[in-house]
């Protein structure tokens, strides 16, 4: 009878598994609630405030989107550029030379290592049309610290004893 055929050498032990790769670093994600307060005051302005974004990879910005009318950001896509970008220690803004009267829509996003914020709530904000400090025919004089002012103060009781002397006078 033939004889068995030679068995195979055996195989080499595997090589130990390669080890694995740390796992990327954990992305935090990006949360900004978007605007605190949006309001109009004075006249031609609005004032924007926002509480600072939590999270992202990397250094935070804000973008500011606007536009005059009634927009809902939700339903546009913020291809094109923000009218203004803040780094991250801005949290607080005053719009200027705005139209009297308007009403403007307003967003501001949160934007991290390539990330932007999910909020997209539009404020819409009424531009004031008169400072409430200003009244119709009435001027504002501006007073420079060279000059200085002076006033006599009369009290009640000062005019009385006036009075009193004078008609003490008419008496015959």
């Amino acid at each position: 009878p033939p004889s068995p055929p030679p068995s195979p050498p055996p195989s080499p032990p595997p090589p130990n598994p390669p080890s694995p790769s740390p796992p990327p670093p954990s992305a935090t994600p990006l949360l900004f609630g978007g605007f605190a307060s949006a309001y109009s005051v004075y006249e031609g302005q609005i004032v924007l405030d926002w509480d600072p974004a939590e999270g992202g990879n990397g250094k935070i910005s804000y973008c500011l989107h606007y536009e005059e009318g009634f927009v809902v950001f939700a339903r546009v896509d913020l291809v094109g550029p923000p009218q203004a970008t803040y780094n991250s220690t801005t949290f607080s803004v005053k719009l200027y030379e705005l139209a009297r009267g308007a009403n403007y829509s307003l967003l501001i996003v949160a934007v991290a290592g390539g990330e932007v914020s999910a909020n997209r709530e539009t404020v819409h904000v009424r531009v004031s049309v008169i400072d409430p400090t200003t009244r119709e025919n009435v001027t504002l004089i501006v007073i420079t610290p060279s000059e200085t002012l002076s006033f006599t103060r009369i009290s009640p009781i000062d005019d009385l004893n006036q009075i009193e002397r004078s008609s003490s006078r008419c008496l015959p």
